[in-house]
């Protein structure tokens, strides 16, 4: 597999609450050790955003953004299940590339990463009752 790391700009202010994993990205953490659960990505500038749960994308992209919600990429982590669920988007390369960013900064395929409307639907039915 290519070594090469995929562009990744996280803003200094968003830095400033988490202790960064560089081994494996979505290992990231605050310091009370809560992990992260959602995370924003543009694959062209290369920005990535992340929060704990509940926070949503919206709040997350206006907050630490530069860029408008619909030239994010959204995903959502489930650690325990193994799993990133990456909402859809028209930009199938957007997709693609976001997935290729996670691999190339550690999320190892053991963590599966899907996206589509089946995947939609398995998502909601997973959140139904958080």
């Amino acid at each position: 597999m290519n070594n090469v790391k995929t562009k990744l700009v996280i803003p200094k202010k968003l830095q400033q609450n988490w202790i960064i994993n560089k081994h494996n990205i979505l290992n990231t953490s605050m310091a009370q050790g809560i992990p992260i659960f959602k995370f924003s990505y543009q694959p062209d500038s290369g920005q990535f955003l992340f929060a704990e749960a509940p926070m949503r994308h919206n709040i997350m992209i206006k907050v630490y953004g530069n860029h408008t919600f619909d030239e994010y990429i959204r995903g959502i982590y489930f650690k325990e299940k193994k799993i990133v669920y990456l909402r859809g988007h028209e930009r199938e390369d957007w997709l693609k590339g976001t997935k290729k960013m996670l691999r190339s900064h550690g999320v190892p395929k053991t963590i599966k990463i899907v996206w589509g409307e089946k995947v939609a639907r398995k998502l909601a039915a997973d959140l139904e009752g958080l």
